[in-house]
């Protein structure tokens, strides 16, 4: 009988501390704060605000991608080849069509933030190093793909 009353209040702290912790990271995606982990390409983290920041050397070339694959329509493959050959700064992987297509479909670069899981993402007031994809593609569309 002891023992079960342990459980049930083990339990209980369990999805207690869940709960906070989940909405701690909920609330500082709403905020547009990175809860942690490595920074997505392109950005670097500011510790002082807590937030993702463009980085001056790798975010150009996170807008070179979208202007590959918007403007250019090149695949995954020949983007990835493309900035191999350029000897562009690369990704931790370096540069493959997996890198590519995980830049292309990450959220951040739309200005969202993951928290909870993957499939569900939170709006953020993050500056990502293409603005949003929308204005982006506008840029593109005028033949610039440093400007945006």
């Amino acid at each position: 009988m002891m023992l079960q009353m342990l459980a049930v209040f083990a339990e209980f702290e369990h999805a207690t501390i869940v709960d906070r912790i989940s909405a701690g990271i909920e609330r500082r995606a709403k905020e547009g704060r990175w809860f942690g982990g490595r920074p997505p390409f392109g950005y670097t983290f500011s510790s002082e605000e807590r937030v993702l920041v463009p980085d001056p050397v790798k975010a150009p070339v996170v807008q070179r991608v979208f202007y590959l694959y918007a403007r250019k329509r090149l695949g995954t493959r020949t983007i990835a080849q493309q900035l191999r050959e350029e000897g562009a700064p690369a990704p931790s992987a370096g540069w493959g069509h997996p890198g590519v297509h995980w830049i292309i479909n990450n959220p951040t670069y739309v200005g969202k933030i993951r928290c909870v899981n993957a499939a569900n993402t939170q709006s953020g007031a993050v500056t990502p190093p293409t603005s949003s994809f929308p204005a982006y593609y506008a840029a593109a569309a005028a033949g610039s793909p440093t400007s945006a």
